[in-house]
């Protein structure tokens, strides 16, 4: 009876506010998730997260909330290693202040457990996000074009600036975008508008993918695909899964060179582009601290492994 009579009252606050205010809301919020996701705003970032943060403060009582799971309780235990481990580095000031710089990092966390905790505001979250994320992506498409013109194709994962910080990144925010998008095109089928937005965000982040011809994201992406479509309820379903998933691996192997030049590339696959190397000296590093490590932080990971 008490959660009628709430959601009577939120009905009749909505009904105060004026249509065109209530349309252009989906347009604040995808500016806002712009203003998170555009590499240049880092300050505004911020200040997003800290007012966030402090906003939520009201709602603190529901902070625990979505930690209660396994993966929560696996994450605390990790942030406790990690405040364990301080002392022990080899440069006890720079782990703790590359530790206390991530304090924003947390405030966040704090933020998202009290505001989004219900399934509507997560699903409006994930949604704006992954509008803002393509358009942003988009946009270093038309920047690429224009700079690269017809080498495009072959030069677009090392041309500098990065968006997103690295071509991996971007690729693998694309392939999230595109299954959030999958989400509410098939669950919203009725609904014209978000049918459109949703198909036109699949079709820019695959075509972003492609372009940008991140190996190791692309094949991520592939692998999901292929998992995902076992979930399909019925053994009929699989077994046409499964025959569509061999005859699509026959096509893209076929015209591998074609979708991504740089899957020929032997020597830089043979090695993984000399990550080999990198995970090699990475076990001999926590081969000689296995239990606190070096310390904390970009820094001190750059002095300790070069």
């Amino acid at each position: 009876m008490k959660n009628i009579v709430m959601l009577q009252s939120v009905k009749t606050k909505l009904s105060h506010i004026p249509l065109w205010t209530r349309n252009l809301l989906p347009v604040l919020w995808i500016a806002v998730s712009l203003l998170v996701w555009i590499k240049a705003s880092n300050s505004v970032q911020h200040v997003l997260v800290y007012l966030a943060a402090i906003y939520a403060l009201r709602y603190a009582t529901r902070a625990a909330v979505p930690w209660k799971n396994i993966a929560g309780i696996a994450f605390a235990v990790l942030l406790i290693h990690e405040i364990i481990r301080i002392p022990f580095s080899t440069n006890i000031v720079v782990s703790g202040k590359a530790f206390f710089d991530m304090f924003r990092i947390y405030a966040g966390m704090f933020a998202i457990g009290c505001i989004f905790n219900n399934r509507k505001r997560v699903k409006s979250a994930l949604f704006y996000s992954a509008t803002a994320i393509t358009l942003v992506l988009t946009g270093d498409m038309i920047r690429l074009l224009i700079k690269l013109k017809t080498e495009i194709m072959t030069k677009a994962h090392v041309f500098e600036p990065f968006v997103l910080n690295h071509p991996n990144v971007a690729s693998m925010m694309a392939g999230a975008s595109f299954f959030v998008f999958s989400y509410f095109l098939l669950s919203n089928l009725k609904h014209k508008p978000t049918v459109a937005i949703s198909a036109t965000g699949m079709a820019l982040t695959l075509l972003y993918q492609i372009v940008v011809a991140s190996r190791g994201p692309q094949i991520a992406f592939a692998l999901t695909i292929a998992i995902l479509g076992f979930a399909v309820p019925g053994k009929k379903q699989k077994l046409y899964w499964a025959i569509i998933l061999v005859i699509a691996s026959g096509f893209l192997i076929s015209f591998m060179g074609k979708i991504n030049q740089r899957m020929l590339e032997k020597e830089s696959l043979g090695n993984l582009s000399e990550r080999t190397t990198v995970w090699q000296h990475t076990l001999k590093l926590a081969n000689e601290r296995p239990l606190f490590g070096y310390g904390y932080g970009k820094d001190l990971f750059q002095d300790t492994y070069y």
